[in-house]
């Protein structure tokens, strides 16, 4: 016996019919057809993002694309890699802008918001004791 054999599914079905099978419609809940543009596993993950902050009954609020857009990125970690990326864009031709002008030295900074002395610590527990 071959495996072809035991196959119950309709064999005159093919791929290319553009039509779901049967057992396809009957199955699945839903089947949505997505447009979008020629990076769809890009589109696909931003659509998952705003998937993830939606509830299915507030509209989700904000833009689908990131701060860098259809852009790419590149973060030098020091002045030297900088330079080192600037001369590159400059000899293929490469349009760039940086992002982080306003940081020359290329210091990582803490933002405003950050603790910069734990909250939690106190005198008694650095020498061991507790409340």
């Amino acid at each position: 016996m071959k495996i072809i054999d035991v196959i119950t599914e309709d064999r005159n079905w093919t791929k290319t019919s553009g039509k779901m099978h049967p057992d396809q419609i009957e199955t699945l809940p839903s089947a949505h057809i997505v447009s979008g543009t020629a990076d769809r596993v890009y589109d696909l993950y931003r659509l998952g993002l705003k998937a993830a902050e939606a509830d299915g009954i507030h509209p989700v609020k904000g833009s689908s694309e990131s701060w860098v857009g259809r852009n790419n990125t590149i973060h030098p970690y020091t002045r030297h890699e900088a330079d080192m990326l600037r001369d590159a864009y400059r000899a293929n031709g490469i349009v760039w802008t940086d992002e982080l002008a306003p940081n020359p030295d290329n210091k990582s900074l803490e933002p405003e918001g950050t603790h910069k002395v734990s909250p939690v610590a106190s005198s008694l527990w650095k020498k061991g004791r507790s409340k």
